[in-house]
Order: structure tokens, then C-alpha cells, then sequence
């Protein structure tokens, strides 16, 4: 630990990791936020050692002597041992592993912050869910992804409260990353798409001509209930902030355009291990091995920014953030010409998430004083009673798959009072269906919210839509229905519908 803090920090011998983060005159004066890169700090394996990995190979590595610091290796073995020793005892090298890495992660946010500007926010570079919404996630708010032990400093020269002194410098390390975080980094990647076997026949074995362009691919696609698995990311991740922490947090989703192109296509709900379907678009940048999510339609990004946004509202340290797509700084000359084919698909992306933030245009001054009704009761196709649902309830542990008939609709509500008239009320919805198909809800707040009202809204395709209404004060159990204002002629599949001006 000891030399830990001084290669974060620096000094004996090490300049410091860790930059003065926001301070003027340092290296990013600028810098509001600090995520650091966990990828390489996450666990501790066998595989790790070698093998073009982070460390040397297990040959020069397995006689290294560890300091243990949990209580359970150290009861396995003394207060040291070799690696190779630690990882033949798997349930000590667990129990090792969780500490330390909890002692560390929690750390480096201690220096982080001791370095930066008062106002630094330090955020872990994950969130404490992982992976497509599952309804048996419900049933483990307890777990915390990459967290199997809290701190304990108490073998190493420190308290059983936390206190140590590392370097001449006094810390308090108790908990875990997500303990300390000042807000969270909603780290998921959506990994699959569906398509039949006669489909991806046609576009990856034939190639028949009229199949090789992304429209064509997209509208082949089984849609997924993108609105759905975003509100209900959104509750899972808070529902383990609540339920550990015992408050809130920000969250900043991160989504992300391109990377493990390998791993996506379902054909007719069976994994089928292939890449992109369009030679223009295989490895064109070799030192990645990489290509688009081409399984990713745009519909789906501008989708995932209207639940963010319209979620966190203007709530602070809330928002998204895009993961890097292909080595852009390469860049150099026409986007057209074939050496840059791979970014053809980033600028679908980016120009629907320019398309979903002017769509939103009119809610930047309704957010601030706004409440949002996160699962509003919903009376479905008009029929039946009213009942309030989650975004979980409403994915229905789909996984990331076709649509299944026990999806419903996503909704969430935001108000406001509109002094002198009543109340000006937003409602966003994604529904479980094909991309040319419609539906039409009842929902309310509740039987007494905004005096009972009731507004009726229609739904096309699967992609996120917005509805905004003004309801009166005296105005008691009344239906609002809403007015479609997206240009039904200009629909096309893997594009979200774009909004009347």
C-alpha cells in the first residue's frame, strides 16, 4: 500500500499517477469529472499473468512475495506468501483479491480528491449493476458489481476503523469505490440483436445486392424494447444506490458505438458467433480488429439519450456520455472514401442523438422545478384497470431479445405547475412493438395526481416518444389525448420518427 500511494500520489521515486485534477496551472485545469480507466485493475487472475497481458508471465511472477492483507489469507498462510501459494488456495486469493482491491480503489479516490479542486467529482469507471435489466435482479440490490470485500487496512499498520498513515499522510479507507464516488458512470453496452436464418442468409451468405446497407440490415432486425431496458437500467443502478448507500447519486450513462463486433448476432434466439455483414467495414483498422455495431440502429441511441435526459432531468452530475468509436485522430480526408467506411456508421449514430436533444429542445426549460413519476399507472390498450409497473417489470427479462408477449409499455411522467392555468405535463413512452406497428395507452398519475386526469396517448414503433399537454386546474377525471406529431411519411426502420417543428 505504501507503494501504491506513492505511485498514485508520487514521490519515492514516482512522479504520480495522478494529476492534479482542475487546478490551474496543472496538467488538466480544465477538468471537472475524474474517471479513472479500471480495465486493467479489476481483478486478480491466473490468466492475467503472461500471454501479452498486463504482467510478466507466471514463470517470473509465481514466487513474488505478497504481503497479505485480508484477514482470511493471512489466516491461511502468515502475514506473507507467494503468489503462487495465494492462488492455490482459491477461497484465500478471493478473499486477498476483495481487499485489496477495495483498499486501493478507495484510496486512489482519497488522493484523487486531495489533489484536484474542491469541486472535483470523482466518479468509479463503472456502476454497481451490469448487463441487460433482469427481473431477478430485484431480488439482489445487496450485490455490487466488482465489490467482494469492504476496505480493512487493519493488517498492514492500520486501525480496525480505517485509519492508516501511508507516507507521512493520514487516510480513513473504509467501504468500497461505490461508497465514496461522488456520482456514478452507468456503464452497459447492449450485446445482441436477433434476425431469422432467411434474413441473415440473405445480407451475410448470399449478399444478395439489395440487402448490403444498414437501412436494409436494421429493418430485418427483430425490434428489442430499447425504452424499456433503458428506464429499467436506470432504476436497478439507483435501486443499488438506495439500497447500499442509502442515497441517491447522479449517473452519467455510458453507451458506446463500436467494440466486440463478434459477439452480437442471435439468429432466430441462438447466438451466432459473426462480424459485421459488409466487407467495406471488416477490419478496417486491424489494430483494434474491430467494426461497428452495426446491430445498434440509431433509433436505439436516440432512444437511450431521451430516457437519460429525461430521467435525470436537471438533477446534477446526470447525462450521457459516448464511449470513443474507432481511432478517430486517423481520420484524415473524405468520409466517403472507402479507408473510412467504418465511420459511416458513428455519424447515423451521432446524427440521431443531434436529432433526440433537439427533440428535447422544449423540455430545457420545463426540467428545473419539474417532479418526475417514474412508474405511472398505466391502463393498457384502454382496456383492464390502471396499475403502476417498473421499467424491470416492463423489460421483462427479455435479455436483450425479440420482443416477447409479456413486455408492456415504458413510461415515465414529468409535471410542472403552470401558474394560473394548472399544469404543463410530459410524457415519454416506448412500446413493445414492430417498427410500422401502433398501440394506444391510458395513463395517469394516479386516481388523485393532477386531479385524476387522464391522458390517452398513441405509440408508433419501438423507438422513445415524447407528448407534452397543458391541463387545467379544474379540470377533474378528464381524458387529454394526445396529437401525433412525428411525419408518419418519413418513417423508416432503425430510425426514430422525426418530430413536426
Amino acid at each position: 500500500m505504501q507503494e501504491y500511494h506513492s505511485y498514485i500520489f508520487g514521490g519515492g521515486g514516482y512522479s504520480g499517477s495522478v494529476p492534479a485534477f482542475g487546478v490551474s496551472g496543472g496538467s488538466d485545469p480544465y477538468a471537472g469529472r475524474a474517471i479513472p480507466n479500471i480495465e486493467s485493475s479489476n481483478d486478480w487472475k491466473r490468466t492475467h499473468y503472461g500471454n501479452r497481458n498486463h504482467w510478466p508471465s507466471w514463470e517470473e511472477s509465481k514466487n513474488h512475495e505478497v504481503i497479505l492483507e485480508s484477514s482470511a489469507a493471512i489466516a491461511e498462510f502468515g502475514p506473507k506468501c507467494t503468489v503462487e501459494q495465494l492462488f492455490s488456495k482459491p477461497g484465500a486469493q478471493y478473499a486477498e483479491e476483495g481487499v485489496r482491491r477495495s483498499n486501493r480503489l478507495v484510496l486512489l479516490h482519497k488522493v484523487i480528491k486531495q489533489k484536484g479542486y474542491a469541486g472535483l467529482v470523482h466518479i468509479y469507471g463503472s456502476c454497481a449493476y451490469q448487463g441487460n435489466p433482469r427481473i431477478s435482479a430485484l431480488a439482489e440490490m445487496g450485490s455490487q458489481f466488482m465489490v467482494t470485500a469492504n476496505c480493512d487496512v487493519s493488517n498492514i499498520g492500520g486501525t480496525s476503523s480505517g485509519n492508516i498513515t501511508l507516507n507521512g499522510q493520514s487516510y480513513v479507507l473504509t467501504g468500497n469505490q461505490y461508497d465514496h464516488e461522488d456520482a456514478t458512470l452507468g456503464y452497459f453496452y447492449n450485446n445482441r440483436f436477433d434476425i431469422s436464418e432467411s434474413d441473415y442468409n440473405d445480407i451475410w451468405n448470399s449478399k444478395l445486392p439489395h440487402t448490403q446497407n444498414y437501412p436494409y440490415l436494421w429493418s430485418k432486425m427483430f425490434p428489442t424494447h430499447v425504452v424499456g431496458r433503458e428506464k429499467a437500467f436506470w432504476q436497478l443502478v439507483r435501486g443499488k444506490m438506495l439500497h447500499n448507500q442509502h442515497a441517491l447519486r447522479g449517473m452519467i450513462r455510458m453507451a458506446e458505438c463500436v467494440y466486440e463486433a463478434d459477439e452480437c448476432c442471435y439468429v432466430n434466439n441462438a447466438p451466432r458467433g459473426v462480424r459485421a455483414p459488409f466487407g467495406q467495414l471488416f477490419n478496417t483498422f486491424p489494430e483494434l480488429n474491430d467494426s461497428p455495431k452495426v446491430w445498434q440502429p440509431p433509433h436505439d441511441f436516440y432512444s437511450t439519450y431521451m430516457v437519460a435526459r429525461f430521467f435525470g432531468g436537471n438533477d446534477e452530475n446526470n447525462g450521457l456520455h459516448i464511449f470513443p468509436s474507432n481511432n478517430n485522430s486517423r481520420v484524415r480526408g473524405d468520409l466517403n472514401s472507402s479507408d473510412w467506411a467504418s465511420f459511416n456508421h458513428e455519424l447515423h449514430t451521432y446524427t440521431a442523438l443531434l436529432q433526440a436533444r433537439k427533440d428535447m429542445q422544449a423540455l430545457e426549460g420545463f426540467f428545473p422545478g419539474s417532479s418526475l413519476i417514474e412508474d405511472p399507472e398505466v391502463k393498457l390498450n384502454e382496456a383492464g384497470s390502471f396499475s403502476a409497473y417498473s421499467g424491470v417489470v416492463a423489460y421483462n427479462d427479455a435479455d436483450g431479445g425479440p420482443i416477447n408477449a409479456g413486455q408492456k409499455p415504458a413510461v415515465m411522467l414529468r409535471y410542472k405547475v403552470l401558474p394560473g392555468i394548472g399544469w404543463t405535463v410530459w410524457i415519454l413512452i416506448g412500446s413493445p412493438q414492430g417498427y410500422n406497428d401502433s398501440r394506444t395507452d391510458l395513463i395517469r398519475v394516479s386516481a388523485s395526481g393532477l386531479n385524476g386526469n387522464i391522458f390517452k396517448v398513441k405509440s408508433i414503433g419501438c423507438e422513445a416518444q415524447l407528448h407534452e399537454f397543458v391541463v387545467k386546474s379544474g379540470d377533474s377525471g378528464q381524458t387529454y389525448e394526445a396529437i401525433n406529431t412525428i411525419v408518419l411519411s418519413e418513417r423508416k426502420p432503425g430510425y426514430a420518427g422525426r418530430i413536426q417543428a
